[in-house]
């Protein structure tokens, strides 16, 4: 009986342990288990993050807080480069753009402000760079003005924001008061030189910039017609003064650009303005041959020129004040050079410089329109002062032709008739002296000098 107890007994013991050791090696399975679990929990969650933390809006937030915190401290470069990253990262990041351009601003650099902006909306199409570009362009505007300095380019700025909203108020008033201030006249100014060339010979007024700021702010009208826009565009093409002084080589773009305009504006003014600039350079045109020969030395052809029933007309017609357009009494100036608009309270005007008003002048010729009578004859006379040679006024040479009713002949005997005079009168500063011929290619012809 023990024997067989014994034998059970080691049974048991050994199932027992046999037990045991399938235990311990299930919960080391399981623990395997729960570690390749943890593993991999931990290499999901690890990853998450670095796919978190590299996304684009992350970096490019992380580029703009650093470019802020740049800024506040006063390091604009390094602001910059974290603000020109972000847009790296990120073309379309708008505030990139802002924090760029208030940088630029901070630096007093507008024109690279304006540039960032106008290439941020350009990108992004977002309205807000676009207004904070028209923004910083009418501040230049105003800063400009406030500093009493307004020209074209100061127009130009103003019409650069019209391209973009040609309803802006701030542009519209900007651009009156740029009218004002180069068109309107005052008691201490009543005379237009933007369009005047100090030189003949060289381009160095306003015009051309004139002329495309106005042909800009007209194609801005003809794309979006408004009256506000109507009435800025009728008011740049004329001018509020008693005087406008304009070149000679900007008279044809003039004319053209006022006539462009018109036959879509169809002002009264304007038309006024174009039948005066017409008659002007009728005019110009009537003179140009005599200027040529006046310069090639050939002063007989004067004398058929001046016995032509037109040439008389147009004395008569300053003798009896009946000239039209063309303004001026006695002694008429015509010039190549530039041309003088008139504008008063019956329209408008013209006339041209003499030669003291316009000291590079390339030579005048002059109009005698004053009653000069001999025996009730009236003389029809004109005279030509050619270019000075030496830049200086003195010695200043000025040849005149007379056809007249006089008394020729020989010493013997007398007897009057129609005859020529031909003078040519040089100052100095010490006075006048002039070489006079009578009955200038007659058959009594006889010199003096006085």
């Amino acid at each position: 009986m023990e024997v067989v107890e014994s034998r059970a007994e080691r049974v048991r013991i050994r199932e027992e342990e046999r037990a045991r050791k399938r235990e311990i090696r299930r919960k080391r399975v399981r623990m395997q288990k729960i570690a390749i679990v943890v593993t991999m929990v931990v290499l999901v969650v690890g990853i998450g993050v670095g796919i978190l933390f590299g996304l684009p809006a992350l970096k490019v937030s992380r580029k703009l807080s650093a470019g802020d915190k740049y800024t506040q401290n006063g390091d604009f470069a390094m602001a910059q480069t974290s603000y020109e990253e972000a847009l790296q990262i990120e073309p379309t990041t708008v505030k990139a753009y802002w924090c760029l351009a208030q940088n630029d601003l901070e630096q007093n650099d507008s024109a690279a402000a304006k540039e960032i902006l106008y290439t941020g909306w350009e990108t992004t199409q977002d309205e807000s760079l676009l207004n904070y570009y028209c923004t910083v362009v009418l501040n230049e505007a105003v800063a400009e003005l406030n500093n009493q300095v307004c020209n074209m380019g100061t127009v130009e700025k103003i019409v650069q924001v019209l391209e973009q909203n040609p309803a802006n108020e701030d542009a519209l008033s900007l651009l009156d008061t740029c009218y004002k201030r180069l068109f309107v006249g005052s008691e201490e100014n009543n005379t237009c030189t933007l369009f005047l060339d100090s030189d003949a010979q060289t381009e160095s007024c306003q015009y051309e910039a004139y002329e495309q700021n106005v042909r800009r702010l007209f194609a801005v009208y003809q794309a979006q017609p408004s009256d506000a826009l109507k009435e800025r565009l009728i008011n740049y093409l004329q001018f509020d003064m008693e005087e406008l002084q304009i070149s000679n080589a900007h008279l044809e773009n003039y004319r053209a650009l006022l006539n462009d305009v018109n036959q879509v504006t169809a002002d009264e003014g304007v038309t006024d303005l174009i039948a005066c600039l017409n008659k002007a350079m009728e005019i110009k045109q009537y003179f140009a041959g005599m200027f040529t020969e006046f310069e090639n030395g050939n002063f007989e052809s004067a004398k058929d020129f001046i016995l032509t029933d037109e040439y008389q007309a147009l004395r008569d017609s300053f003798i009896n004040a009946e000239a039209g357009y063309w303004a001026g009494s006695d002694f008429i100036p015509v010039n190549q050079d530039n041309l003088v608009l008139h504008h008063g309270e019956n329209g408008y005007q013209f006339s041209f410089l003499d030669y003291n008003e316009y000291e590079n002048t390339q030579g005048v010729i002059t109009v005698w329109g004053n009653v000069q009578t001999d025996d009730g004859v009236q003389r029809t006379s004109i005279s030509y002062e050619p270019a000075s040679e030496n830049g200086e006024y003195y010695p200043h040479t000025e040849y005149v032709i007379i056809y007249c009713y006089t008394n020729v002949g020989t010493a013997a005997e007398h007897m009057p008739q129609m005859n020529f005079h031909f003078e040519t009168r040089t100052t100095t500063e010490d006075g006048m002296t002039t070489e006079a011929i009578f009955d200038w290619g007659g058959e009594h012809e006889w010199e003096k000098s006085y």
